[in-house]
């Protein structure tokens, strides 16, 4: 194993149950929407203001979130389910949750 790996190196390591050089570290202290003075464009400035401190980054890629029809805001702006059909499965790899 090197010295030091790089981020990428290291996440894919742990993904694959490996022991890497230290364990990742994914830090979102401001979950999704940071204050504007600290703000990021994008997820590719995030990562590369979040790896030039030494902590390392995921980037998510795929299609824009949306809620479910189902879900409206309520008071004070938050998100409430009006109706939510779950299965829960056990399984030989843990429980598995299917929304019906």
């Amino acid at each position: 194993m090197k010295d030091s790996l790089s981020s990428k190196d290291r996440m894919l390591m742990a993904i694959d149950h490996e022991e890497p050089d230290h364990v990742p570290l994914v830090l979102r202290p401001f979950g999704r929407k940071p204050p504007p003075h600290l703000g990021w464009r994008d997820e590719i400035e995030r990562a590369d203001k979040f790896l030039s401190l030494g902590i390392d980054d995921t980037i998510s890629i795929g299609v824009p979130f949306r809620y479910h029809p189902d879900v409206s805001a309520g008071p004070g702006g938050a998100f409430i389910l009006s109706r939510v059909d779950m299965l829960f499965e056990d399984t030989p790899w843990g429980n598995v949750l299917t929304m019906i």
